[in-house]
């Protein structure tokens, strides 16, 4: 039976209404009470730009009075998280005793949006004491989260350096730097005090991404040749450089070495369980993260079962479509194997390889890119680049993600492509990969909320999975209604075999969570019902051991 694909009505109600849609409705008829409500949300932004240097530099905004927060980075310590959970309380309550009937339908919107995202928090705050600040990362740091992989990306991709000034705030934020890491190793160990401790193969993979990081000679580190690099355009002086190698060696390396041994130190206590079943009361923890993803109340069992029947169609057409391109004979195990491993679609795991990868990626960008700009009737005006993952993040990383560009545009979004082992990666995976993070997926997305203007700001930083990930799988689609595959049948095989991971994920998730496999069994069950390999089964299952849900 042919794969029921969404379409547009099954995506934007899927999405909790359209959360972050870019067509919304009503923006230019005022009710009575808009002014009042506009000014609420300006306050709640504020507040939330307040508790968040970081945020205000990611949105392009440390300037004119929030210049000063370029100086700093945020607040990790226990005292912050506490001070975050009394702030979303007292939100809520302002939120709830507002009049909403004075509300338009494009208010109303955003007053639902930001209900179920405080109320959602709030429950997470009341009932659980551990993890990152946001429900859904039950771990403070992991492989693929900390300090130690966002500050080296805010000071590499974000912070500008224009004059000595910003020079003098990256000293102080390189400074902070090691603070920051403390306060994070702080509550690492007040959560072990609690019986949470990331799984030991966790802790390897956080120990030797953290071992990566500070083991370059300080002189090549990334944070210092970032500081050179953007002294040398700006043409400013070199002095500085020194100063940060003083900083790096004497406090950031130090620091990362005591994360390090703090996480270490825990692994003997850790465990190899991999569900959320192994936390204190991790079951409701993992309910409410599936309520949060989904933006209702979803069944665990249910879904598993779901993804199941899921893969069974997927498999089904990704049969079909194998034998019609050739591969014939033999177990769709051994055909989708012998695809993986044809000479065609292989490159080589070098640099050569990877300098083939960032070419082909970037052709089927200016592909995709001509493609839809005929298709919408409005496309972003911020552009999209592509850039490979760091070196000493890769072990961790998917094979690609987005990042959003800044609100004033002059930062790009970024479509980051993991380089490390490709030689696993077969070529006729990558356009599905590039539709979905970059053109029209995410990036689409992303940027065009970022630049409809009568959008109050604090709408257009909110992220919901269900709408985002929902027009991320939509716009794969859509590049099929557009005719990208059209020349190009292997890269169809992709974008089944995608389809057939994202409903592998349903039945892997909710199996380590919900019903009580082991990361091994899960990797396994990757192995041998979606023929993936060894490396993306096992990248992918540790994925969801720490964003359950």
């Amino acid at each position: 039976m042919p794969i029921k694909y969404p379409d547009r009505r099954d995506v934007l109600l899927g999405g909790f209404l359209g959360l972050v849609f870019p067509v919304l409705p009503s923006f230019g008829k005022t009710a009575q009470g808009s002014g009042e409500f506009n000014a609420l949300l300006e306050q709640f932004m504020a507040e939330k730009l307040d508790l968040s240097p970081e945020l205000v530099t990611s949105l392009g905004l440390d300037t004119g009075k929030r210049r000063r927060a370029r100086r700093l980075l945020d607040d990790r310590s226990l005292a912050a998280v506490k001070a975050n959970s009394v702030l979303i309380d007292r939100q809520l309550e302002r939120l709830r005793t507002f009049d909403r009937s004075q509300l338009n339908e494009a208010e109303n919107i955003t007053y639902d949006s930001l209900l179920f995202q405080f109320s959602t928090q709030k429950e997470a705050d009341r009932k659980f004491s551990y993890g990152a600040i946001s429900i859904g990362r039950p771990y403070v740091v992991t492989q693929m989260a900390g300090a130690y992989t966002t500050i080296p990306d805010l000071l590499e991709n974000k912070h500008e350096i224009n004059t000595e000034a910003d020079v003098e705030a990256y000293l102080s934020r390189l400074e902070a730097f090691a603070e920051t890491l403390d306060q994070e190793t702080s509550r690492i160990g007040l959560d072990a005090e609690r019986g949470v401790i990331p799984p030991d193969f966790i802790i390897d993979k956080i120990c030797e991404q953290l071992k990566a990081f500070r083991d370059r000679p300080v002189e090549s580190a990334p944070l210092v040749v970032t500081l050179d690099q953007k002294c040398r355009a700006a043409n400013l002086p070199q002095s500085s450089v020194e100063h940060a190698i003083r900083i790096y060696r004497d406090n950031v390396v130090p620091a990362i070495d005591r994360q390090h041994d703090a996480l270490a130190g825990l692994r003997d206590r850790a465990g190899s369980e991999a569900g959320m079943g192994r936390l204190p009361d991790g079951l409701k923890y993992y309910d409410l993260c599936l309520k949060k993803s989904a933006t209702l109340t979803v069944n665990a069992r249910e879904l598993h079962q779901r993804g199941l029947n899921l893969v069974t169609q997927a498999t089904k057409e990704l049969d079909a479509l194998l034998s019609s391109l050739g591969f014939k004979e033999g177990p769709l195990s051994d055909r989708l194997k012998s695809a993986r491993r044809d000479e065609r679609f292989v490159y080589s795991d070098t640099e050569q390889g990877r300098q083939q990868v960032m070419h082909e990626l970037t052709m089927w960008l200016d592909q995709a890119e001509n493609a839809f700009t005929d298709i919408f009737h409005t496309i972003p005006k911020t552009e999209v680049v592509i850039r490979p993952v760091p070196s000493y993040l890769a072990m961790g990383s998917p094979i690609g993600y987005y990042e959003d560009p800044s609100l004033d545009g002059t930062r790009p979004g970024i479509f980051y492509i993991n380089l490390d082992n490709f030689g696993d990666t077969p070529k006729w995976l990558l356009p599905t990969i590039l539709y979905h993070e970059a053109i029209p997926g995410h990036h689409f997305q992303q940027a065009l909320v970022q630049e409809l203007a009568k959008l109050p700001l604090i709408r257009q930083i909110m992220w919901f999975e269900a709408y985002g990930e929902g027009w991320a799988f939509y716009a794969e689609k859509l590049a099929v209604e557009a005719g990208l595959y059209d020349h190009n049948p292997w890269g169809r095989v992709g974008y089944l075999w995608l389809y057939l991971l994202r409903a592998a994920r349903l039945v892997v998730d909710t199996g380590l969570h919900a019903i009580g496999w082991g990361r091994d069994q899960a990797i396994q069950w990757m192995i041998d019902n979606i023929w993936a390999d060894q490396t993306m089964a096992t990248t992918e299952v540790e994925r969801y051991c720490i964003h359950p849900g």
